[in-house]
């Protein structure tokens, strides 16, 4: 995505460019399925980020792969990639032979395989692949909030106090001399 910055404006003083903008499957998907940036995505230029986000955005599953955008337009078609799961993309290829976009690509060498499949069936080809999920934690009762909330307030003065003392130097007696524990401590 280097070679293509996102510095074109339109006539109404906005980016454009035909990749700007795609579909999100963390706009999709996001409060369900856990979505990962894609690794190059770190080291893009600030400015080729913008706008392009949908393309970098995978959900990974358990056996290595992932699921990420393949197009976006016309329609918008989603691809599972593995490095090592033919049989598992060739049973998704069979239960879902009816749907219109989908389709196996398997001609790689050894097991890789990409399967396209188009947003409409996204919950069942997770679930099938094992994507991961998000965290769904049960909520907290307000007497384990107000405990947590408590319990993080004592810390955080613990801290605080800490960092005061550390910072202060060592201990002085009412004389203006460091006490003898202090010195000891300093291994003085």
């Amino acid at each position: 995505m280097n070679s293509m910055p996102a510095t074109a404006i339109d006539g109404l003083g906005q980016l454009s460019g035909p990749f700007l903008h795609p579909f999100s499957l963390k706009k999709a998907f996001g409060k369900r399925w856990k979505i990962r940036m894609e690794e190059s995505w770190a080291h893009e230029k600030p400015e080729n980020k913008t706008g392009y986000e949908g393309w970098y955005e995978q959900v990974p599953t358990t056996c290595g792969g992932f699921i990420g955008l393949f197009q976006d337009k016309p329609t918008v078609i989603l691809q599972f990639y593995t490095p090592k799961q033919r049989p598992t993309c060739r049973k998704l290829a069979e239960q879902f032979k009816d749907i219109p976009g989908v389709r196996l690509d398997d001609w790689f060498d050894g097991y890789e395989t990409v399967f396209y499949f188009p947003p409409e069936i996204f919950e069942g080809v997770a679930e099938a692949v094992g994507a991961r999920k998000k965290r769904q934690g049960r909520p907290l009762t307000e007497a384990q909030r107000v405990a947590f909330a408590e319990g993080r307030k004592k810390g955080m003065a613990s801290l605080e106090k800490g960092r005061k003392s550390l910072l202060s130097g060592p201990p002085e007696s009412p004389s203006g001399t460091i006490t003898t524990q202090a010195r000891d401590k300093a291994g003085g």
